[in-house]
């Protein structure tokens, strides 16, 4: 397949591998018909994927392996940062950031994938695609009667119902009239509010 996506068949003649849809199934149907179509139905084919081609890319920011990752060449986002072993404690989950030839991309929330099996985001890779993970700015610890207690990220524009959401909901034991939200005021002093979910 050349770099413009045409296959040179003998006896068929070119063929554009996106005629007939974008999947590997797809492009095997194409070949099949065609190959029916102008040697006959006698004529038995046999069409097979090889190996993908690897590609190098950055990984940098706060990752646990900075540096050039080589990777397949259909690798996403979640692929790379899975083969540098992860995101640091210290790394935002929510801002990561896809650039390509100098130019930001995308930034990816992967809060999206993980909590709600959102994958529209996780772009695929192109050779010299920098991917960077930035430090962690404003988190939340929610505990007591949520279905997931744990530190979250935030992007600064939610509220309390949408924090009590990230922690996947109150359980049955929660009495949602009867919330404390503690925070650190500018000279770290603890302030405590009592607060009801309506």
């Amino acid at each position: 397949i050349s770099r413009e996506g045409i296959i040179r068949f003998p006896e068929i003649g070119p063929i554009n591998v996106f005629e007939g849809g974008t999947t590997f199934v797809d492009l095997k149907n194409l070949l099949k018909q065609k190959i029916t179509d102008q040697l006959g139905a006698g004529v038995q084919s046999s069409i097979t994927l090889g190996a993908f081609r690897s590609i190098n890319i950055f990984l940098l920011g706060e990752v646990e392996k900075q540096g050039i990752l080589t990777v397949s060449s259909m690798a996403s986002i979640v692929d790379a940062l899975l083969g540098s072993s992860g995101i640091k404690e210290t790394g935002s989950m929510r801002k990561i950031q896809l650039n390509r030839s100098g130019k930001l991309v995308a930034t990816i929330d992967l809060y999206d994938l993980l909590l709600l099996g959102d994958s529209s985001s996780n772009h695929s890779l192109k050779p010299g695609d920098v991917i960077f993970v930035p430090v962690v700015k404003d988190q939340a610890f929610v505990f007591g009667s949520v279905r997931r207690p744990a530190k979250y990220e935030l992007l600064g524009n939610e509220n309390l119902r949408d924090l009590i959401e990230l922690a996947g909901g109150l359980d049955n034991r929660a009495m949602s009239d009867v919330i404390n939200l503690e925070r650190l005021d500018e000279n770290f002093y603890p302030i405590i509010k009592s607060l009801s979910l309506a």
